[in-house]
């Protein structure tokens, strides 16, 4: 379960690469799976393609739900990295 001191402890990265972000499976180990994901891709062609992933947590009901969710870009060893982070927790 996410609360703000556990998505605290979550490094993000370089805003376009990610690099020195956590890893996919270190968020998970902190947050475990998530409720939703997305996987994108853009550029190919003169301009290398990027591959994002972005995964969505939600705990609690109605007004008192707390969201969460974390942005990954694709490193060129395969490690998605996390470059962005949002988190809106009702405690």
């Amino acid at each position: 379960m996410w609360t703000n001191d556990v998505f605290q402890q979550v490094i993000v990265g370089d805003s376009n690469t990610g690099q020195g972000g956590m890893s996919y499976e270190e968020v998970i180990a902190l947050g475990g799976l998530p409720y939703e994901a997305t996987v994108s891709a853009y550029g190919g062609g003169f301009y290398e393609e990027k591959k994002q992933l972005q995964i969505f947590y939600k705990n609690g009901s109605g007004s008192k739900q707390s969201l969460v969710d974390f942005r990954f870009v694709r490193q060129k060893d395969g490690i998605y990295r996390v470059y962005a982070k949002n988190g809106t927790f009702y405690n």
